[in-house]
C-alpha cells in the first residue's frame, strides 16, 4: 500500500513537471543533434539514466559482498574441519595418555622386553639400554633410575 501511494505521489509530481516545463530544447551530441525535445524529457530521462547507473554499481557491489561472504564461508568450513580433525586427534591422544597411564599403575615392565636373537642373551651386554618416556621427567634404565 505504501509503494503505491508512493508511485501515485511521484506520478503526480513528474506530470506537474511535465505540464510547466514543455519548452523545446535541442540536445547535440557531438555532430548529431537531437532538435525540439520537451525539456521534461531531457530531466527525466537523466534522472532514469542516473538510476540505471546507480543500479549497475549496486549490482556490482553485491556480487562483490556476495563473492566475499563465499570465501569467507569456504574458509570457514575449511577452519571447521581443521577443527574437528584437531579434536579427533587430541581424543586420540588422551585415549593413548590414559592407557599409557594404567599401564605404569599396574605395574607394566619397563622397559619392554626386547626380541632375542637365538644364542644371545640381552642380560649379558656390556651396555645399557636407556629408554626415554615423553611423560616422565626421569630416564628409565634396564637397571633403575638413571641420574
Amino acid at each position: 500500500m505504501l509503494v503505491t501511494l508512493f508511485t501515485l505521489v511521484l506520478g503526480l509530481v513528474i506530470g506537474y513537471f511535465a505540464t510547466q516545463n514543455t519548452t523545446p530544447v535541442a540536445l547535440q551530441f557531438g555532430d548529431y543533434i537531437l532538435a525540439d525535445i520537451p525539456l521534461y524529457f531531457v530531466a527525466v530521462g537523466s534522472m532514469l539514466l542516473g538510476l540505471f547507473i546507480a543500479w549497475i554499481f549496486y549490482f556490482a557491489r553485491s556480487v562483490s559482498s556476495a563473492l566475499t561472504i563465499y570465501g569467507k564461508n569456504s574458509a570457514m568450513k575449511k577452519a571447521k574441519q581443521a577443527v574437528g580433525n584437531l579434536e579427533q586427534q587430541i581424543r586420540k591422544l588422551e585415549a593413548e595418555n590414559h592407557q599409557l597411564k594404567n599401564d605404569r599403575k599396574i605395574g607394566s615392565a619397563w622397559p619392554p622386553e626386547q626380541p632375542t636373537k637365538p644364542g644371545h642373551d640381552h642380560r649379558t651386554q656390556s651396555t645399557m639400554s636407556v629408554l626415554k618416556i615423553p611423560f616422565l621427567s626421569k630416564n628409565l634404565c634396564a637397571h633403575g633410575p638413571r641420574q
